[in-house]
């Protein structure tokens, strides 16, 4: 009976004695943000590389992820696949792949290995663990025979494995996620049925891949640091008003952690928390390059009634701003003019009218008058500028800003008087004797109208239109070039921003 009791202490000892216990623990980030970084396409299987430990939750289901692990994700009839790179595959739903704490330690099987009931090589196997895979590590365990054993939790079961099969490794305190060439900070989730990659991270990890790309972080070595501190804030504002976030000028430009850059971070890292408020309030803020020299009022622009987006004069921006930005022209031809405003290829255009809306001369409507009648097209900022494609993809492809005066170009159209000799072309019509109802008169200009079987025709044809204007983008809120200046002017980013956003102060 003795030996029997003994048997039996004995084994309590081996499946129950702990030396330490860590639960995997994932960063909780005091601020979140979601930003959409990629989407996959049909027939395009891309992949999602891992550097660091990272652990996978699928529905109530959660698993460690082998360090360095690859996801490779394949579109699936109407959804997509997702092969974890040991062994599972996630069709549908959704993935999240969570960073984990620092210090936290975890399993990496170096061969494939026993996860057996108890810590001895005589216990019964739950399963077999890949080689390359990993699991969460739980404790450690020395046995009779002075074999070391760790308890894990993989997916699917709790159990022992040899030491000389496992490593026990900590994770990073830098974990980094590579997706279509870009490396970023934080966690994701991965939507199955769209294959559409949300980067999930802490704000400020956030603002440090969005600063460096919306405005130069060499700025800072040229008088420019309070500009990108102000960017910080800004950008940081903007997001806390904002549902949904992209990696693109949509939103706001972010390159993760590939773009980051020292002298910006450093900007997001001494501004952390602050924010453009009004009335104890974060205001979603708004930027622009650059304002031609003012800013707009916001209801000039768009429909916004914010009462702290008004004008304001950009005093030193001429100095920061590069000459093509402060002052642009495009020459657009009256063939796109007519198909832009859907007119027939074949009509003629008799009048180009820009009707000013704005305090500063903004445009908010345009029409054109042509053969076939006449068309009026208006809109905010944006659905004016998009009416002009200028074929400049450096700034998009359509024109720079709604802050702009026209030119009408005209030429004279081939013009014959019938002689007794013959038809004999104009030169000019400017000059010409007309003889009328009233008697005869000398014609004071090239451009006339003159009756015919068909109708009144101009003696003049629009060539094409010349818009010349300034700024480039919205031009409301703060301009990237305009707080430069300020900046290089000794002002701080406190200063910048209360002037560029009326009636607001900066604070947590």
């Amino acid at each position: 009976m003795k030996k029997v009791l003994g048997v039996l202490v004995s084994l309590s000892l081996l499946l129950a004695i702990p030396i330490t216990t860590n639960a995997m623990e994932r960063v909780n980030y005091p601020k979140e943000v979601d930003v959409s970084v990629y989407t996959g396409k049909a027939g395009t299987p891309f992949q999602i590389k891992l550097d660091g430990i990272y652990q996978i939750v699928y529905g109530n289901k959660t698993a460690v992820l082998p360090n360095n692990a690859s996801l490779t994700v394949t579109k699936n009839g109407s959804s997509y696949t997702v092969n974890d790179g040991w062994g599972t595959t996630y069709t549908g739903g959704t993935l999240r792949i969570e960073e984990l704490k620092t210090g936290q330690k975890v399993a990496s099987f170096t061969a494939n290995t026993h996860v057996r009931r108890g810590a001895t090589d005589s216990e019964t196997s739950y399963e077999v663990a890949k080689k390359g895979t990993s699991a969460e590590y739980l404790d450690t365990f020395k046995n009779n025979s002075g074999e070391t054993w760790y308890r894990v939790k993989t997916a699917n079961y709790t159990g022992w494995v040899k030491n000389t099969t496992t490593l026990v490794i900590e994770t990073k305190s830098l974990s980094l996620f590579t997706v279509n060439g870009k490396k970023y900070r934080g966690g994701f989730t991965l939507n199955g049925a769209d294959g559409k990659v949300i980067n999930r991270l802490d704000m400020e990890d956030y603002l440090k891949g969005v600063v460096p790309n919306e405005m130069p972080a060499s700025w800072a070595n040229n008088g420019g640091y309070e500009a990108l501190k102000a960017q910080a804030i800004s950008a940081r504002s903007y997001a806390a008003n904002s549902m949904q976030l992209s990696n693109t000028p949509a939103s706001q430009v972010y390159g993760g952690y590939s773009s980051e850059d020292s002298r910006s971070n450093k900007a997001v890292e001494e501004t952390a928390g602050l924010l453009v408020k009004q009335n104890g309030k974060p205001v979603q803020t708004f930027y622009h390059s650059t304002s031609g020299g003012r800013t707009a009022n916001v209801g000039d622009v768009w429909t916004y009634p914010h009462s702290y987006l008004l004008s304001v004069e950009d005093k030193f921006e001429h100095t920061t701003a590069p000459a093509w930005l402060q002052n642009w022209n495009y020459t657009i031809s009256t063939s796109t003019l007519l198909s832009q405003f859907g007119v027939d290829k074949n009509a003629e255009l008799y009048e180009f009218i820009a009707h000013p809306k704005g305090a500063n001369g903004e445009i908010g409507s345009v029409t054109i008058k042509t053969s076939a009648g006449e068309v009026t097209k208006s809109g905010n900022e944006n659905d004016i500028r998009r009416l002009f494609p200028t074929g400049d993809e450096k700034y998009y492809g359509y024109l720079l800003s709604n802050w702009f005066t026209a030119t009408v170009n005209q030429q004279i159209k081939n013009l014959f008087v019938q002689q007794t000799a013959g038809p004999v072309k104009l030169a000019a019509v400017k000059g010409q004797k007309v003889r009328t109802t009233g008697g005869t008169i000398t014609l004071s200009s090239d451009n006339a109208k003159v009756q015919t079987s068909s109708g009144l025709v101009s003696t003049q044809a629009v060539e094409s239109v010349t818009l010349k204007g300034k700024g480039w983008g919205h031009r409301i809120g703060m301009s990237q070039y305009g707080a430069y200046a300020y900046s290089k002017q000794g002002w701080t980013a406190e200063q910048i921003l209360t002037h560029y956003f009326s009636n607001t102060t900066v604070s947590k």
